[in-house]
């Protein structure tokens, strides 16, 4: 029986030697590529090969980005630990998140959430259901698959004049 890894890097170098990213049989360029994912999904991915491959500005959407950082600040807080029963409770996690919110050590914690959100638009702005999903140049959209195969995809419909 054939591994699952071998079958999957055989797939990357036959995929690798058909890559052409300009696609110039039907004149669709790719410009730029919105990448939705998890952030579970993201560490499967080879990432560095795609951006290798494509050498085009490629935008990386993490859809539970919102969700890692609650998760990080329940963390920090302590709110991961302890349900607050009574006020005092509360009181005290209201006033640490205020303590935090006002310390240097929230600042790379607001950008994240602020890239975390523009994503979160980008996807709604794109009418993305699902993902894994590769948005090429904001139109052109293939759901479920690693970036190298959408890539694999999206050419051979621009080359067979389906786009």
């Amino acid at each position: 029986m054939i591994s699952k890894n071998l079958v999957g890097c055989c797939l990357m170098i036959v995929a690798a030697s058909s890559f052409n990213v300009s696609a110039k049989s039907s004149g669709i360029v790719i410009n730029h590529i919105d990448l939705f994912a998890s952030k579970p999904m993201m560490k499967t991915f080879r990432m560095s090969r795609f951006m290798n491959v494509t050498k085009r500005e490629v935008h990386l959407h993490l859809v539970d980005g919102v969700e890692n950082i609650e998760a990080e600040l329940g963390k920090l807080l302590g709110v991961d630990k302890v349900k607050a029963k009574n006020q005092a409770q509360i009181d005290k996690i209201q006033y640490d998140a205020g303590r935090l919110y006002n310390s240097k050590k929230f600042i790379p914690i607001r950008e994240r959430l602020k890239d975390s959100v523009k994503s979160f638009e980008k996807a709604m702005q794109l009418n993305i259901k699902k993902v894994p999903a590769v948005v090429f140049n904001g139109e052109y959209v293939i759901y479920g698959e690693t970036p190298l195969a959408a890539l694999t995809i999206f050419n051979r419909l621009n080359k067979a004049g389906k786009l």
